[in-house]
This record gives C-alpha cells, structure tokens and sequence, in this order.
C-alpha cells in the first residue's frame, strides 16, 4: 500500500496521506483483492470496518457517515461512481473476476506482521446481522482477535497439509477470524469463493481443490444436502465440516451423518461480540445431537437467571461468556444487560449437561410467555421439523388479552395437512403450553444474509393480515 494514496471524489483527483487510528470502511465481495486491502488498512495502523456488500450501498454509506467515517474502499464491480451521492472519499478497487481464487504467499507474509500483536487497540469492526433491530458496530482488538485464533486452532488442529475452503461472506467475523485468519496462522492452503457461486459449484471447487475443512452454516448445510443427495459428488477429500449460526434442525444433522460419510462433522457456538468463538464440539469423538460442545480456551461459561443466579446443570437460562476475547465495545449500538458479574450476555438461552457441553435452546427476544410459561419457539420448530410432511416452520407469539401471548406456527409443506392432525403430532412431543394456538401455511420462511429466521417480518406480516381480515 502507497503512502500516498489518489481518492476519487467528485471527479477531483485529491491526494491525501492516511492517518493512524483512522476508521476505514470496505464494501466488497470475497476475494484476494478484498483480503489484500482488509491487511494494508491493518499494517498502516488504522481500523477496518468491514460492511456486508449485500446490503444496499445507499444504506451501508449513510452507516458510514453516521459514522463519522471519511474513506472507504469500494469493489467496481458491485458499484457504479455515478451511483454514489454521500460526501465520503470512495477508493475503487478491481476484482479477480474468477469465483474462486487461491490466496498467494504475499498475503501470507502481511498477515505474520499483525499475528502476533496482542495490544488492545481496536482492528476490525463487525456489523451484528440480527432478524430484529439496528445493526451494531462491534470493535474487536488484535488481542481479542489473535486470542480467539489461538483458541480455534487449538480445537480445530489444522496443519499445512490441510485445505480450507471460504464460502461464507468475509463481512462476519466467524469467517475472518475463524477461517481467514487461522488458514494464514497455520499455514494452511486457502481457497476463497466469490458468496455468489452456485451450490454446484461449490461442490465441483471440493472436489478439485480436495478440500478438507469446510465451514458453512446450517441454512446452507441443507441447500447442500439436496444436491449431495443427488450421488454426483466425490468429497473424499473432506475430514472436518464444521458450522455454526444458527440453531441446528436435528433432522437435518441426522442426514448430514448419513451423507457426509467419514466427515467429522462439528457443530460451534459464538458471537462476534466474543471474538467470536466461543465453544466447539470435540474432533472426532460421538457428538451429542443439539449440542454446541465445551468452551474453548480462554472462554468460560455460566447458565444465570434473570435474578443474578447461577443455574445448577440442565437448567435454561441466559447464557453468560467470560473471554479474554472480548469486544472492546459498540461503535454503535449498546450492550445487553449483564446478569452476572459483568460477563457478556449473549442473549442466547442455553444449558449446560453434567460433561459441560452447551445446549442452546432460543433466544432471550423470542422466547413467548404463554399463561404463567416461559415457551422457546425454537424447541417448537425443531420438533415439528421432525413431522414428516413439514419442509420449514417459524413460531412467534401475539398479544392475547387473557395468554399473555397465543403461538402460532408458520410452516412450508407440499402437502394439505390438517390443523388437528398438526395438533395430535404436537400432542406427543410438546407440553400442553407449547402447542401452537394457531398454525397457518406459508411459501417460504425468510433468513437474512446469515441464515438466520426473520422471525419479526414473518410476525409483522401476519399481524396485518389478521388487521386487514378484522376491518373487512
């Protein structure tokens, strides 16, 4: 990177020398380029913020500007300088057309002179991709960073014969830090896809490149499995996938085992605002299905009700992380409430087994008070994911004058199924207060850009149906 740097604006050429501490935005696709520019910010002493180029680009500039932020790198190829109208300096960059690039030695070389930097100062910053509210601006030091690629590597146990795939957005911080960035600390062979590629083509680039660690999220593990049913594919090369986002339907983890012969595959757990890893299941050992395995190292974890208390084994509660991985703070946004001791609240409700391995079970947002009963709508879509004629469902609560809140259940089948025969199936796997009051079918069940239900649109929808529905 030049110290001199020419920023276009306005059609002005302007030269500018970049400052320490500066934040510096870039919105761009996966590839060399991208990682490459992600580096030099880092090596020129200032932080990068990284926005998801899904997002529509008005909407990531005016982040920026609220922001305070002055300069960002900008892909061509995704943007057109007559497109941009907010007073920002924008530094175009060219991508490597190709979907799928291998990551150059050079890149290796840059990332060794910020990996072992353990000082405090902010790196990178993350946007959380929640199903509710604003997005927050998370600010993760190389402390936390290096840390937390200390602590993967120590579960993970790669080496430089293996090969790591990178499928997901580099926008999270699950797949710079959990698979960049511990690719270059261990040597291993990296490969990175453009997030547009087909699922075709992602199984086509395994088998080429004989992938052995692939990490992708449980959204698109069951795109993948309906291709992979098809018998076209040799993974043979495939030791470890491992995924992490969201909660995992055990249906489909059941035929990811039968599919994925010979595979390890391992389920995680964590948020960016933990670094973000923050327990994994054991390599090659009998995975418990629903569980998210032990903390890692440098990671604890504790079960606390809402009163403060810590909760004995096998009871739900907020799921609380001491790490020496921890964000430095929100650039926007605040902080949940801390029940224990200032740990971070995850706002995950989860427990822990005798052999201290994590279940989660929901979120604090979603859970449904209905009557005097605290309901997961997670736990009731994962059983009814395992009614044979259902394909997806989301569950949400709306008010009720009398409940509190009444459940009801939006489900994707190719089948008419019966609301009594839905019941009878509830009847034998959910406690009388879990049963939806309500269920309804729908075409599709919306996710966002990280897999994960967007359960408050799903809600929204349906309460202005029933509005319109009581007005007529």
């Amino acid at each position: 990177m030049i110290f001199l740097e020419v920023c276009w604006r306005d059609n002005i050429i302007k030269v500018r020398r970049p400052t320490v501490n500066e934040m510096i935005g870039i919105i761009g696709d996966n590839s060399v380029e991208y990682i490459d520019i992600m580096l030099d910010i880092l090596l020129e002493g200032n932080i990068v913020v990284i926005i998801d180029w899904r997002i529509p680009l008005s909407k990531s500039l005016n982040m920026l500007k609220e922001l305070g932020i002055k300069k960002c790198y900008l892909e061509t190829s995704k943007n057109k300088k007559d497109s941009i109208d907010v007073p920002i300096d924008i530094n175009f960059y060219a991508s490597n057309n190709d979907a799928v690039n291998e990551i150059p030695n050079y890149i290796y070389e840059k990332y060794k002179k910020i990996s072992n930097i353990y000082s405090s100062k902010d790196a990178l910053v993350f946007f959380s991709s929640g199903s509710t509210g604003k997005a927050k601006g998370i600010k993760l030091s190389y402390k936390a960073i290096n840390n937390n690629v200390a602590g993967i590597l120590d579960y993970m146990k790669p080496t430089m014969h293996d090969t790591i795939m990178i499928t997901k957005s580099l926008a999270h911080s699950s797949t710079v830090i959990g698979e960049l960035f511990v690719g270059l600390k261990s040597n291993m062979r990296i490969i990175v896809n453009s997030t547009i590629v087909t699922p075709r083509s992602i199984l086509k680039n395994i088998e080429k490149y004989k992938i052995s660690i692939w990490c992708i999220n449980p959204t698109l593990l069951n795109i993948y499995l309906k291709f992979l049913c098809q018998g076209e594919y040799q993974l043979d090369s495939l030791k470890y996938v491992f995924f992490s986002g969201s909660i995992v339907d055990k249906r489909m983890l059941q035929l990811a085992k039968k599919i994925f012969k010979g595979v390890s595959l391992i389920n995680v757990y964590g948020l960016t605002e933990a670094g973000p890893r923050v327990t994994a299941q054991a390599l090659n050992s009998n995975q418990k299905l629903g569980s998210v395995g032990k903390a890692i190292k440098g990671v604890e974890l504790k079960i606390i009700s809402q009163r403060g208390e810590e909760l004995p084994n096998y009871a739900t509660g907020i799921i609380h992380v001491n790490t020496i991985s921890i964000m430095n703070g929100y650039i926007s946004g605040s902080s949940r409430k801390s029940y224990y001791e200032n740990w971070l609240n995850t706002g995950d409700l989860g427990y822990i087994d005798e052999e201290g391995e994590l279940f989660v079970v929901g979120r604090t947002d979603n859970m449904i008070i209905h009557g005097a009963h605290n309901v997961y709508p997670e736990e009731v879509e994962e059983n009814l994911k395992q009614h044979e004629q259902i394909d997806d469902c989301v569950v949400f609560g709306v008010d009720h004058h009398i409940y509190g809140k009444r459940i009801v259940c939006a489900y994707v089948s190719p089948y008419k199924i019966y609301k009594k025969e839905l019941r009878e199936y509830c009847n034998k796997k959910l406690a009388i207060y879990e049963i939806p009051d309500e269920f309804y079918k729908i075409e599709k069940v919306p996710y966002n850009l990280n897999g994960k239900i967007m359960r408050k649109c799903v809600k929204e929808i349906y309460e202005k149906r029933i509005s319109k529905n009581v007005k007529n």
